[in-house]
């Protein structure tokens, strides 16, 4: 090979190397970045739409809904909040449990009556969300919420909430949800 071919595939090879690099360092751009604000149970913390505060934390294997047991092969996560409307309504779209291995998890809707409801500000609610998780993801799970969504959000807030799961066995017998409340604060 000649000394210009060589150094041309030598400049080609960086060049790929270095688009490769880029690649792998980008951010995910269909994830807004977030900066999270770290609590635990029992803290309140507050974003832009939201204050809000994790008052209990409960696992079970099964749960009651009307009058019928529904029993899981992995593990209920019973998520007992209070939270305050404070600028906009609320209707607590973004809401779910990450697991220490990174999976994600959305409230189950069968206990609709039980999960904070649309909240005007001067408001307060109280809920539960409830969430099903394979038997070992419980264990260092984390509640994340983040403010309603808008046309614009990236570089917005949310709560980090350490739900303090150590991996115990879910409680026997069924948890009974109990249907959300709201009442003036303001």
């Amino acid at each position: 090979m000649t000394p210009d071919r060589t150094r041309g595939l030598g400049a080609l090879a960086g060049a790929l190397g270095l688009v490769a690099l880029l690649t792998l360092t980008a951010p995910d751009l269909d994830v807004a970045p977030r900066q999270w604000v770290d609590l635990a149970v029992g803290q309140k913390g507050t974003i832009r739409d939201i204050a809000l505060t994790v008052t209990s934390v409960e696992t079970s294997a099964s749960l009651s809904v009307r009058d019928t047991e529904l029993t899981s092969t992995g593990v209920f996560v019973v998520v007992g909040v209070v939270a305050d409307a404070l600028v906009d309504p609320v209707t607590f779209q973004r809401v779910q449990l990450e697991t220490r291995s990174d999976d994600r998890y959305e409230p189950r809707s069968e206990w609709i009556s039980a999960q904070p409801p649309l909240t005007q500000p001067g408001f307060t609610t109280r809920g539960t969300w409830i969430f099903e998780v394979p038997s070992d993801g419980a264990r260092g799970a984390q509640l994340l919420v983040e403010n309603e969504p808008r046309e614009f959000d990236g570089y917005d807030r949310g709560l980090r909430v350490d739900l303090g799961l150590d991996g115990s066995p879910p409680k026997p017998g069924a948890l009974q949800p109990r249907d959300a409340s709201t009442w003036v604060t303001r």
